[in-house]
């Protein structure tokens, strides 16, 4: 018999749940547009040092892991100082702020881990060369 109302009151309770953020609406379209930012900035930043290692004379994968070894550390920092500047909204529970900060903090923390994890992958996928010209040409004149 309490299966009904166990079901009712948890509906009622998700039902609730939107007004119970205490957040408006572009405070979290905010928050989502500055998360995607950081995120977004880092896979360029990234990108952008793929293609100097290659300007530089790095070819293929040798590139790609020169460029994620050498902006490992700023991604990281950058992440690490935005979650320690969000760290003080998370402890103080204010309801407010908390559940935002906690949603950014979070999202910011797996998203770099995918941006140093995907982007390279998704790099290598998209624009390596299976074989470079210039060394085919080399090994028909030889």
């Amino acid at each position: 018999q309490q299966r009904p109302k166990q079901t009712t009151t948890r509906l009622w309770k998700l039902r609730q749940w939107p007004r119970n953020l205490h957040q408006p609406a572009s405070g979290k379209t905010g928050a989502v547009q500055s998360l995607a930012g950081i995120i977004l900035n880092n896979a360029i930043v990234l990108i952008d040092r793929i293609d100097i290692e290659k300007a530089a004379g790095r070819r293929g994968d040798a590139a790609i892991v020169e460029a994620a070894k050498r902006r490992l550390r700023p991604i990281v920092m950058t992440t690490v100082t935005t979650i320690l500047g969000l760290l003080p909204l998370i402890l103080s529970k204010d309801p407010l702020f908390y559940g935002m900060a906690v949603v950014m903090a979070g999202g910011l923390a797996v998203g770099t881990v995918l941006t140093l994890g995907f982007v390279p992958v998704l790099y290598s996928l998209f624009f390596h060369r299976r074989s470079d010209p210039s060394a085919e040409r080399a090994s028909k004149a030889a």
